[in-house]
């Protein structure tokens, strides 16, 4: 499911940058100084095992979270210098969803992992 989010969220395949839209588009983005057409993104050592790896690390994500993911991911490139998906990124976008996730999930199950809002009052 990750492979298809990345596909879909930033390569070609999934027509990230396709299209400049209609002339009110493009002159919209041109008076807000955007480009009116995002770069296309560019994949560079993300392959097939690094996939699989982060698909095990966000086992227990839910579909939003892996939406999310895919969106950090793409939002990362084009914040990069250069819009290249390398594995690094990746990854350094996969430990950050990560933390966040293992935080959201401790907050949920209280300050002793059962799921109490409060400490167990005192004896």
């Amino acid at each position: 499911m990750s492979s298809l989010y990345v596909t879909k969220a930033g390569t070609a395949e999934g027509e990230a940058g396709a299209g400049a839209g209609g002339p009110l588009q493009r002159l919209s983005s041109v008076i807000r100084g955007r480009k009116a057409v995002a770069d296309r993104i560019e994949v560079e050592g993300v392959d097939e095992a690094l996939l699989q790896r982060a698909a095990a690390a966000m086992d227990g994500f839910s579909a939003r979270e892996i939406a999310k993911f895919a969106a950090s991911v793409q939002a990362a490139v084009y914040g990069s210098e250069r819009p290249v998906l390398t594995a690094a990124l990746f990854d350094k976008v996969l430990q950050y969803k990560l933390h966040e996730h293992a935080a959201r999930r401790a907050f949920v199950l209280g300050h002793h992992g059962t799921g109490d809002a409060a400490p167990a009052p005192a004896k």
